[in-house]
């Protein structure tokens, strides 16, 4: 894999993130499928793995910015009410 060129070329223009996923994908999602199925020992497990790197790898090339906990607090304290009835 060669990095990006942002020289201005056409070779170097951008490319859109879910192309470029889907290279990634088809160049390392079966190796690292592997590393996990036999790190973790299930497959539900590797496959889950593989999905969120995946994932997040998309909200990476995408220009996303994960949601930081203090985002993610006001869903639990809701699930957690739910929970208590």
């Amino acid at each position: 894999m060669t990095p990006l060129d942002t020289s201005g070329t056409p070779e170097s223009r951008p490319v859109d993130p879910q192309t470029e996923l889907v290279r990634l994908f088809a160049d390392h999602g079966t190796s690292l499928y592997r590393v996990c199925r036999c790190t973790l020992g299930s497959a539900a497990d590797a496959e889950d793995v593989v999905q969120d790197a995946f994932l997040k790898l998309l909200q990476h090339l995408a220009g996303a910015r994960p949601r930081s906990l203090e985002a993610r607090r006001p869903e639990g304290g809701v699930a957690r009410d739910t929970l208590k009835g």
